[in-house]
């Protein structure tokens, strides 16, 4: 979900600037984490990047995903942007793995 900020709209001075982008997620033990945790990336103005995880389930049931922070801060300077907002937390269902047929007998 985006932030307060980022959904009243970007300010054109950020759209126009180049921007260092940093991205971090937090430690979570209900995943196994494909990918780096900490990347900070340079975005020229209106550009954008990609970024592509893997978050392997290692628990069934209800599970909080890890928290994320996004923050887009003007290369040339200017105030940080948070991009992500936290405070609720998201969940999703881990379906069980099926149980295996009894043997034939």
């Amino acid at each position: 979900m985006l932030s307060a900020a980022a959904r009243r709209g970007v300010s054109p001075a950020l759209c126009t600037r180049a921007q260092e982008v940093a991205l971090s997620f937090s430690d979570n033990e209900a995943f196994l984490f494909a990918g780096y945790k900490h990347c900070t990336t340079r975005l020229p103005p209106s550009g954008l990047h990609t970024l592509t995880y893997n978050l392997n389930p290692i628990c069934a049931g209800h599970v909080s995903l890890p928290p994320l922070q996004v923050v887009a801060r003007p290369v040339y300077g200017g105030a940080a942007l948070e991009l992500v907002d936290n405070s609720e937390p998201r969940v999703v269902f881990v379906m069980p793995p099926p149980l295996a047929p009894p043997p034939a007998g």
